[in-house]
Protein backbone atom coordinates (compact mmCIF):
# COMPACT_ATOMS: atom_id res chain seq x y z
CA UNK A 1 0.00 0.00 0.00
CA UNK A 2 1.64 2.91 -1.28
CA UNK A 3 -0.54 5.87 0.74
CA UNK A 4 -0.76 6.70 4.04
CA UNK A 5 -3.80 4.51 5.99
CA UNK A 6 -5.93 6.25 8.55
CA UNK A 7 -4.32 6.56 11.46
CA UNK A 8 -5.88 4.67 14.62
CA UNK A 9 -7.92 6.74 17.51
CA UNK A 10 -8.83 4.11 19.63
CA UNK A 11 -11.98 2.76 17.99
CA UNK A 12 -11.51 -0.55 16.29
CA UNK A 13 -14.86 -0.30 14.15
CA UNK A 14 -14.08 3.22 13.49
CA UNK A 15 -10.52 2.18 12.38
CA UNK A 16 -11.68 -0.79 9.89
CA UNK A 17 -14.78 1.56 8.39
CA UNK A 18 -11.67 3.99 8.19
CA UNK A 19 -9.70 1.34 5.92
CA UNK A 20 -11.86 0.07 4.13
CA UNK A 21 -12.86 3.86 2.63
CA UNK A 22 -9.02 3.79 2.12
CA UNK A 23 -9.24 1.01 0.23
CA UNK A 24 -11.83 1.56 -2.01
CA UNK A 25 -11.07 4.96 -2.86
CA UNK A 26 -7.41 3.51 -3.72
CA UNK A 27 -8.73 0.45 -5.67
CA UNK A 28 -6.96 -1.94 -3.20
CA UNK A 29 -6.84 -5.58 -4.17
CA UNK A 30 -7.73 -8.48 -2.05
CA UNK A 31 -4.26 -9.73 -1.76
CA UNK A 32 -2.65 -6.64 -0.93
CA UNK A 33 -5.85 -5.90 2.00
CA UNK A 34 -3.92 -9.25 3.49
CA UNK A 35 -1.03 -6.92 4.65
CA UNK A 36 -2.99 -5.15 7.20
CA UNK A 37 -0.88 -6.94 9.47
CA UNK A 38 1.96 -4.58 9.31
CA UNK A 39 -0.16 -1.45 9.56
CA UNK A 40 -1.91 -3.00 12.83
CA UNK A 41 -2.09 -0.11 15.64
CA UNK A 42 1.10 -1.00 18.26
CA UNK A 43 -2.01 -0.72 20.99
CA UNK A 44 -3.85 -3.34 19.36
CA UNK A 45 -0.78 -5.92 18.91
CA UNK A 46 -0.93 -7.25 22.24
CA UNK A 47 -4.70 -7.80 22.13
CA UNK A 48 -4.15 -9.91 18.48
CA UNK A 49 -1.06 -11.35 19.08
CA UNK A 50 -2.44 -15.13 18.71
CA UNK A 51 -3.95 -13.83 15.62
CA UNK A 52 -0.75 -12.28 13.76
CA UNK A 53 1.37 -15.35 14.71
CA UNK A 54 -0.64 -18.27 14.32
CA UNK A 55 -2.48 -16.60 11.05
CA UNK A 56 -4.62 -19.37 9.22
CA UNK A 57 -3.27 -20.48 6.28
CA UNK A 58 -6.41 -19.53 4.33
CA UNK A 59 -7.49 -16.20 5.57
CA UNK A 60 -9.23 -13.06 3.86
CA UNK A 61 -9.30 -10.06 4.89
CA UNK A 62 -12.79 -10.16 5.93
CA UNK A 63 -12.30 -12.89 8.29
CA UNK A 64 -9.41 -11.41 9.83
CA UNK A 65 -11.08 -8.37 10.31
CA UNK A 66 -13.79 -10.72 12.08
CA UNK A 67 -11.56 -12.25 14.30
CA UNK A 68 -10.00 -8.54 15.39
CA UNK A 69 -13.22 -7.20 16.28
CA UNK A 70 -14.37 -10.38 18.46
CA UNK A 71 -11.26 -10.05 20.23
CA UNK A 72 -11.43 -6.54 20.69
CA UNK A 73 -15.17 -6.09 21.51
CA UNK A 74 -16.64 -5.89 24.90
CA UNK A 75 -19.45 -8.17 25.30
CA UNK A 76 -23.10 -6.66 25.61
CA UNK A 77 -22.95 -7.98 29.07
CA UNK A 78 -20.34 -5.37 30.29
CA UNK A 79 -21.03 -2.67 27.81
CA UNK A 80 -25.18 -3.23 29.96
CA UNK A 81 -23.06 -3.29 32.76
CA UNK A 82 -21.35 0.23 32.39
CA UNK A 83 -24.27 1.66 30.67
CA UNK A 84 -26.79 1.09 34.07
CA UNK A 85 -23.94 1.33 36.59
CA UNK A 86 -20.66 2.71 35.88
CA UNK A 87 -21.29 6.01 32.78
CA UNK A 88 -21.57 8.93 35.21
CA UNK A 89 -21.37 12.33 33.90
CA UNK A 90 -18.31 13.36 35.92
CA UNK A 91 -16.53 16.47 33.90
CA UNK A 92 -18.41 15.89 30.88
CA UNK A 93 -20.85 17.61 28.61
CA UNK A 94 -24.67 16.30 29.00
CA UNK A 95 -24.33 15.29 25.33
CA UNK A 96 -21.17 13.47 25.39
CA UNK A 97 -22.70 11.22 28.43
CA UNK A 98 -25.69 10.96 26.27
CA UNK A 99 -23.55 10.05 23.23
CA UNK A 100 -21.06 7.76 25.49
CA UNK A 101 -24.72 5.93 26.45
CA UNK A 102 -25.82 5.46 22.96
CA UNK A 103 -22.85 4.06 21.82
CA UNK A 104 -22.73 1.71 25.14
CA UNK A 105 -26.85 0.65 23.91
CA UNK A 106 -25.52 0.15 20.67
CA UNK A 107 -28.59 -2.90 19.55
CA UNK A 108 -31.23 -0.04 21.77
CA UNK A 109 -33.07 2.88 20.08
CA UNK A 110 -31.77 5.95 20.48
CA UNK A 111 -34.89 7.72 21.30
CA UNK A 112 -35.83 4.29 24.13
CA UNK A 113 -37.51 5.44 27.16
CA UNK A 114 -34.37 3.28 29.17
CA UNK A 115 -32.00 5.24 27.74
CA UNK A 116 -33.98 8.91 28.08
CA UNK A 117 -34.32 7.42 32.20
CA UNK A 118 -31.05 6.45 32.90
CA UNK A 119 -29.92 9.64 31.30
CA UNK A 120 -31.80 11.83 33.09
CA UNK A 121 -30.78 9.98 36.32
CA UNK A 122 -27.06 11.41 35.79
CA UNK A 123 -27.87 14.73 35.37
CA UNK A 124 -27.33 17.17 38.44
CA UNK A 125 -30.41 17.95 40.05
CA UNK A 126 -30.61 21.52 39.10
CA UNK A 127 -30.43 20.50 35.62
CA UNK A 128 -33.38 17.44 35.70
CA UNK A 129 -35.26 20.50 37.31
CA UNK A 130 -34.63 22.84 34.38
CA UNK A 131 -35.58 19.93 32.13
CA UNK A 132 -38.61 18.04 34.51
CA UNK A 133 -41.11 20.06 31.78
CA UNK A 134 -39.94 19.29 28.73
CA UNK A 135 -39.29 15.63 29.79
CA UNK A 136 -42.90 15.07 30.99
CA UNK A 137 -44.57 16.11 27.79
Amino acid sequence: MSTVLPAFAGDVRVWFAQLESHFLANNVSEQTKLHIFSAFPASLTPVIKDLITNTPINSTYESIKWEVLLQTSVSAERRFQTLVHDELLGDRMPTELLRRMRELAEDVPTDSALIKQLFISRLPSQVKAILAPMIEK
